[in-house]
């Protein structure tokens, strides 16, 4: 299958939301881990796939056409525990709060396949993430880039560049509860 351009537009924009949550808030990005390792997930965005591989301490993602990845250290030919599949828009329309993830999901704007324990671990990781990413400072240039249709690549306009620095976690000691909650 080839790769559109917004497909791997996807992936580089979810790496980059991935290192951000790890660098400026690990202990979501943590919490995300455990979650879902040793899982696999596969997104399809518009019907382009992007899997992202979950081990202990550490999430990979695996470009359209890049290799295989399944549970247990990656074992080439296992199908994803996980299949979520969306469309750009319903993914605009959640980070504008046009719609919840659970009308998303429940009016079959995004699908879901999997075990049902799975699709739960699955559904704790992602508000882990979004409870994550609202205590990045980087996050909302990269939600202004995923907005931004047709960008073309190596274009850069004054005041868009994004800079990804490490926070002190000594002065900004905010701690995740499980319900998403800062203490």
């Amino acid at each position: 299958m080839s790769s559109s351009p917004e497909s791997l537009r996807f992936a580089a924009c979810l790496r980059l939301s991935l290192d951000t949550l790890r660098l400026e808030c690990p202990e979501a990005y943590q919490r995300v881990c455990d979650c879902l390792a040793p899982l696999t997930v596969a997104l399809s965005l518009d019907g382009d796939p992007v899997t992202l591989a979950f081990h202990p301490g550490l999430i990979r993602v695996i470009p359209p056409g890049g290799p295989a990845a399944g549970r247990n250290g990656g074992r080439a030919g296992a199908p994803p525990d996980v299949q979520a599949s969306t469309s750009r828009s319903t993914i605009i329309d959640l980070l504008e709060a046009r719609s919840t993830i659970e009308d998303a999901i429940l009016s079959d704007a995004i699908l879901l396949r999997g075990r049902v324990e799975d699709l739960a671990r699955f559904y704790d990781a992602l508000l882990y993430y979004v409870c994550g990413a609202v205590r990045c400072p980087s996050f909302p240039a990269i939600l202004a880039g995923y907005r931004t249709p047709g960008r073309r690549r190596g274009t850069r306009r004054m005041g868009h560049r994004l800079t990804v620095r490490p926070i002190d976690h000594h002065t900004h000691a905010e701690r995740l509860s499980p319900d998403g909650q800062v203490p």
